[in-house]
């Protein structure tokens, strides 16, 4: 099998090294622009180039080799066609000189990856499957035509898609997929790692405050994750619960307009910006709160979600893309409508109020647990191999 990815990191490497248990191993192409490792290094754009950063610090798998593909981006919207020819040639001259045999091709994310796949599945007569997660399905192809003629021509070219949550579902089929072809297998969590901890034990190792009830963010800071609705509720939940807590873990292009609007509102103290953790940190921080919150006002399906859940964490979040299917509402924690402050406000004070079963919440998370998606995922090749 090869995996054509941005990166290895978080989600993806999870899922590769989950696959790879049960396919016998995978071999990994990331394609790179060149000048990438340099930009990768520029403390004034870390923000802009954290993809980058992230295929610097990739690794493989268990099992596969680590295949880089170096191209010449070129900028502009009408750059893409010439770009993916770029970088579809040095891909494939990258695996034919590592003498890579597989039997499967997987793109993620529609757009260079999958271009990428086409041309390789051309080139070697071997399937292609392509994994959708969000924006790359619902709106960059609705940016312009020449996305969209991009999008629709590696729908055509898959074999079989993935798309992460039904809406996403929708939004291929919109753009001309089979619906036939399409298999909703959403983004699940490495359950090895996101298991529960005792409260007192993950305060003291983050340095967290016994005495406060914690409600707990984890999030790129941008526009689209809605941290400014969640301080503007934590503003008013925090008159009634002085008790109260706001942890928010990420970093992004917002952050220092973050900092400024808790400040704004007088939360000093209340609010504590951690900014980007480790991965393997983010269970301890998970472990140490007592509601988990996400106000996103887009999604695809957030794998954070079933991570709190696998720490046994009621969770407050949005009714958008794949949550729902994830956070039934009312059994593990509450839906509210995006951008909705009050609303908002009013799920926290009810999660607050709740007494939950930390045991119940950690057994529906266990169908998104990598050990089970990815036996769909290795039936999926089966059906194409």
């Amino acid at each position: 099998m090869l995996y054509i990815a941005p990166h290895t990191m978080f989600f993806i490497g999870d899922q590769l090294r989950a696959v790879e248990r049960l396919t016998g191993g995978a071999d990994v192409l990331l394609p790179s622009p060149y000048l990438s490792s340099i930009a990768a290094r520029l403390p004034l754009f870390s923000h802009r180039f954290a993809s980058l950063k992230r295929a610097r610090d990739s690794k493989p798998g268990t099992t596969g080799r680590l295949i880089r593909a170096r191209y010449f981006d070129i900028p502009g919207r009408f750059g893409w066609a010439a770009t993916g020819a770029l970088a579809s040639k040095s891909a494939v001259r990258a695996i034919s000189g590592e003498g890579a045999e597989f039997g499967v091709v997987h793109s993620h994310f529609i757009g260079l990856n999958a271009l990428i796949g086409g041309s390789i599945k051309k080139k070697y007569g071997i399937p292609l499957v392509v994994t959708a997660y969000g924006g790359d399905a619902y709106s960059i192809p609705f940016r312009d035509p020449s996305r969209r003629r991009l999008a629709v021509s590696v729908i055509e070219e898959a074999d079989r898609l993935i798309a992460v949550s039904e809406p996403i579902a929708e939004s291929l089929v919109s753009l001309g997929a089979q619906r036939g072809k399409i298999r909703v297998i959403p983004t699940g969590y490495d359950a090895s790692v996101f298991r529960p901890t005792a409260k007192a034990q993950a305060r003291s190792r983050l340095g967290l405050p016994e005495s406060k009830v914690i409600l707990l963010t984890v999030a790129n800071l941008v526009p689209q994750k809605g941290h400014s609705y969640l301080i503007r509720a934590f503003k008013e939940i925090s008159k009634a619960r002085p008790d109260l807590m706001l942890v928010v873990v990420g970093g992004g292009e917002l952050a220092s307009t973050l900092h400024r609007e808790a400040e704004g509102l007088g939360l000093e103290g209340a609010v504590l910006f951690a900014g980007p953790r480790p991965h393997d940190e983010v269970p301890a921080w998970m472990c140490a709160c007592d509601v988990f919150v996400l106000p996103s006002i887009s999604e695809g399906t957030p794998t954070v979600l079933p991570e709190a859940m696998a720490c046994g964490k009621p969770i407050v979040s949005t009714d958008v893309g794949g949550i729902p299917g994830v956070v039934k509402d009312g059994e593990v924690g509450y839906l509210v409508a995006p951008k909705d402050t009050t609303a908002l406000a009013d799920a926290l004070l009810r999660a607050l109020a709740r007494s939950w079963d930390p045991g119940a919440i950690m057994a529906s998370a266990l169908p998104y647990s990598w050990a089970a998606l990815a036996v769909r995922i290795a039936e999926l090749y089966s059906e194409i191999s």
